[in-house]
């Protein structure tokens, strides 16, 4: 899989869309990054950057192409998702980049 076909595209994603690449619901994505499921290729946690809200002291997850992608992956190496679940999703990914 060509790691690199979404670098460089800003478009972002919230968790509910981001989730939706995984066909699971927010709450998944969640309990996955709480526990530690989400981590790069060398082992470091992935965490989704936040769109702070001053009023309410919290923010929505934000997650760009690269992030998902590097979910996906993270995901396969753990062994959540198999090879065509990658595939799609990654096809998905290069997809919404050309929109």
């Amino acid at each position: 899989m060509d790691e690199n076909t979404t670098q460089g595209v800003t478009k972002e994603f919230g968790i509910g869309e981001a989730a939706s690449f995984f066909d699971q619901s927010t709450g998944w994505l969640r309990w996955r990054e709480r526990q530690g499921v989400l981590t790069d290729k060398n082992g470091e946690p992935l965490q989704a950057r936040r769109n702070i809200n001053a009023k309410l002291g919290g923010g929505d997850r934000r997650y760009s192409l690269d992030d998902v992608r590097e979910i996906a992956h993270s995901l396969r190496r753990n062994d959540v998702i198999d090879d065509d679940d990658l595939r799609v999703v990654c096809a998905e990914l290069l997809l919404s980049s050309s929109h």
